[in-house]
């Protein structure tokens, strides 16, 4: 499948690095996420999960506690919350950078940024954010139309 959208993208003649692209609730292997930095999508974003372990600075733990363990820093460079931005290291996905971000007034959540090299805050936030309403669409249309058993 990703060959193909990757023929469909060069037949148009779009540039697919300048895409990003996320993932939400399901997991991404090591070799697949190498094949789609090998396919041109070099801005990979996936939602983590509370039980991802994560280590920093040599801390091992879930992400759940990490979530509490952390001070999140004030709203800043247009991101909406309050967020904290640390490289890490994941068993399963290697070296990746954890943008941790308060969803609302009592729960925080993270995101997984998988890339050569790493994107700021402000960069993470607005992919995500578009992500978000793409979800809330298909929400409401399911919700509209007897879609419910569409993926």
């Amino acid at each position: 499948m990703l060959s193909r959208l990757k023929a469909a993208f060069d037949r148009e003649g779009i540039d697919r690095t300048k895409i990003p692209l996320t993932m939400d609730s399901w997991f991404v292997s090591q070799p697949l996420r190498e094949r789609r930095l090998h396919g041109g999508f070099t801005k990979m974003i996936m939602a983590g999960k509370s039980n991802d372990p994560f280590t920093i600075d040599g801390k091992k733990q879930d992400a759940s506690p990490w979530k509490t363990d952390l001070l999140l820093h004030d709203p800043t460079w247009g991101i909406d919350g309050p967020s904290w931005r640390v490289q890490g290291h994941s068993p399963t996905f290697g070296s990746i950078l954890r943008f941790f971000f308060q969803k609302s007034t009592t729960r925080s959540s993270s995101l997984m940024h998988f890339r050569r090299v790493s994107m700021r805050g402000a960069e993470i936030w607005p992919i995500w954010k578009q992500q978000h309403r793409i979800a809330c669409f298909w929400k409401i249309l399911q919700s509209l139309f007897p879609i419910r058993a569409m993926q």
